[in-house]
């Protein structure tokens, strides 16, 4: 998997792509919005060396809020 300029991976964006043409536009929006939001998560957390009170305010989120967003997009560990 390589990463683009803007940090989009090939994968996601292949999988975005393969929607078009079987999907419904709204559909496709919301797949993109999925994965430009877990990007954003994801450069947040890492700015911020994992301190997720400081990345919940740069993204303008409440704390549980993120861990709401973490949780689904898979980015907690188990014990967290």
């Amino acid at each position: 998997m390589t990463v683009d300029a803007v940090g989009v991976s090939d994968e996601a964006m292949r999988s975005v792509m393969d929607l078009v043409g079987t999907a419904s536009l709204k559909e496709l929006v919301s797949a993109t919005s999925d994965v430009v939001e877990k990007m954003c998560i994801e450069t947040a957390v890492r700015l911020t060396g994992n301190n997720r009170v400081a990345a919940a305010e740069m993204l303008g989120l409440s704390r549980q809020s993120l861990y709401v967003k973490l949780r689904k997009y898979g980015l907690l560990k188990s014990s967290e």
